[in-house]
């Protein structure tokens, strides 16, 4: 189709133009205007004819546009397209020869890729027994914290949980038994900590929960909360270990995992069934952990 400026009326159209809009014949396309055949706003949420006075300037003053544009048919439907605009000269003229592509089906199976990608994504950061972020959304959600507490100085707590003895779980009730203990301790996680937390399950019978913005002792109230709770899987219910590491200024993912992990061992030494912290400064008893230890 062509549009002479400044007014943008259409001056002819193939035969192509006109049935993509739904017009009956070439004289009832000829008198319709683009702002006609186009919605009051454009996807990104631009008034249309503000768009169309900028892609005007641009063509006029490059010579050519190329852009994705919603257009609407006489019957109102919104439809995508690709639209590419040649100026041209006819003695003292200037013409716009418009370049119209119905990309419905391209943008419905962009959509549809998009879907399958983000349910990938999702499942590739997802335990498939527990249903909890698995070991990679918690390495990157990790790092997002620990930039997010840098900005607001506000504390970070990592929770390394581990199920006492829980091969002899497997080996003495079966691995059906043991998945069912699992996806309970997950259920535990989920109702025992903050919707802003990230329980995850780390891998075979440890989890981890990662603690955005809490403060020095909250992170070990989570951890008893989780232990004493823990009490209530079904039977046989294996106790649970727990090391708390908190994150502290320039300190790496890796060292805050670290400092957690180093706690559960210590649990682990101290009988088990309890919960020790690691902390920056010499702690007293079993149920702390520090630097000078």
């Amino acid at each position: 189709m062509t549009i002479e400026p400044p007014s943008l009326n259409f001056t002819s159209a193939n035969a192509a133009a006109i049935k993509m809009f739904g017009a009956a014949d070439e004289a009832e396309f000829l008198s319709l205007s683009v702002g006609e055949l186009s919605p009051p706003r454009q996807p990104d949420g631009t008034p249309t004819p503000q768009k169309m006075e900028e892609t005007l300037q641009i063509v006029l003053q490059e010579g050519s546009h190329f852009f994705e544009w919603a257009h609407c048919r006489r019957n109102g439907e919104v439809f995508p397209a690709t639209v590419l605009l040649t100026k041209l000269h006819f003695g003292d003229r200037t013409i716009i020869q418009a370049t119209v592509r119905d990309i419905t089906e391209r943008k419905e199976t962009e959509r549809k890729l998009e879907e399958v990608n983000a349910k990938l994504t999702e499942l590739s950061m997802t335990d498939q027994l527990t249903g909890l972020p698995n070991r990679r959304q918690l390495d990157q959600k990790i790092n997002e914290e620990i930039t997010r507490s840098k900005r607001t100085g506000k504390g970070l707590a990592v929770l390394m949980l581990d199920l006492d003895h829980f091969k002899q779980v497997n080996d003495q009730y079966g691995h059906q038994k043991g998945d069912e203990i699992l996806q309970q301790f997950a259920e535990i996680l989920r109702q025992e900590v903050r919707d802003m937390d990230l329980p995850t399950r780390f891998g075979g019978e440890e989890f981890c929960v990662l603690l955005p913005e809490i403060e020095a002792d909250e992170g070990r109230n989570v951890a008893e909360r989780i232990r004493a709770a823990a009490e209530l899987l079904s039977d046989p219910a294996p106790t649970v270990s727990v090391g708390v590491g908190y994150w502290e200024a320039d300190m790496s993912s890796g060292g805050v995992l670290r400092r957690a992990d180093r706690a559960l061992y210590a649990a682990k030494e101290a009988g088990r069934n309890c919960v020790v912290t690691y902390c920056k400064q010499p702690g007293k008893g079993a149920q702390n952990l520090s630097d000078s230890e």
